[in-house]
């Protein structure tokens, strides 16, 4: 369990932790976006640790305790986050919000809906006015701080996607195919023109059966992908085995996709997004 307090911004009053708000999210990323809004009027603690699925983590009951004690329970929705309902059927005066709630979701299969929709900026800007909404309520004396911090951070998220197009520019349209373990860049994918493939599509289904490895390793065949890609939180045999029996190699910078790492390498979400954008680029420019 780790516990951010967010940096103040200059013009603001220092906040004593008794009157912050107490905010609980699902995992690194969503604290890092979450953070943005607040400042320094709230604290936010995340429950899958960095360097964690956010699929497939068990709750401890430590976790329990986070939730019950804290004003909001922000996740990402999307059925992203299934450990939630043996977490929280005890939890019944803590709100739990959605920050996906109005996002566009990408079927990935029948019934089924890509969860990493804050891989598209877009989509973040979303969360961020779901966050305004419930964080206002909550604390409404300081409604006009988080609308002011929003703001902010939703400029510094169009220029990240300004960033990532200018970019994506360097890639010849025939080589703009993101692969990977986990088909988690859907989003990114629908945002800046790539297509983008896995050995399955969500780390909660079936992973790297010979039948997923087999069938990635015959559409390799038909595509000019120079790279296949590793991702942070995913085991790195099955596309190892994938690059093997295809010859396509395996990029030397891996992907961030669920969760910010455990060193410091990465700190916050426009961080990471910076680094994929550039592995990407750099990669299928080849």
């Amino acid at each position: 369990m780790v516990v951010f307090t967010a940096c103040s911004p200059s013009d603001e009053e220092e906040t004593s932790d008794e009157d912050k708000v107490h905010i609980t999210v699902s995992f690194s990323i969503l604290a890092d976006i979450v953070e943005n809004v607040a400042g320094d009027k709230a604290e936010v603690d995340h429950i899958v640790p960095n360097g964690g699925d956010p699929h497939e983590y068990e709750p401890v009951p430590s976790d329990l305790r986070s939730v019950s004690e804290s004003d909001v329970f922000f996740v990402n929705g999307l059925n992203l986050e299934q450990w939630i309902s043996s977490l929280v059927e005890n939890v019944s005066d803590t709100p739990i919000v959605e920050l996906t709630e109005e996002v566009e979701p990408i079927e990935v299969s029948e019934g089924v809906h890509d969860p990493h929709a804050w891989l598209d900026p877009d989509n973040v800007k979303l969360y961020v006015d779901k966050a305004v909404e419930h964080l206002s309520e909550i604390d409404p004396v300081n409604a006009n701080i988080y609308e002011e911090n929003a703001a902010k951070y939703k400029e510094r998220l169009d220029t990240l996607d300004e960033t990532i197009r200018d970019k994506t520019e360097s890639v010849p349209k025939d080589q703009r195919s993101i692969v990977l373990s986990e088909n988690a860049f859907v989003y990114f994918g629908d945002a800046y023109g790539y297509e983008t493939t896995g050995i399955w599509e969500l780390n909660s289904h079936s992973e790297g059966t010979p039948r997923q490895v087999a069938d990635l390793v015959d559409r390799l065949q038909t595509t000019s992908a120079p790279y296949v890609f590793l991702e942070s939180t995913a085991n790195p045999v099955h596309m190892e085995s994938v690059s093997h029996d295809s010859g396509v190699p395996i990029y030397d910078q891996g992907l961030y996709t669920d969760g910010l790492p455990i060193d410091s390498s990465v700190d916050t979400y426009y961080e990471m997004m910076e680094v994929n954008a550039r592995a990407i680029t750099n990669a299928l420019s080849e």
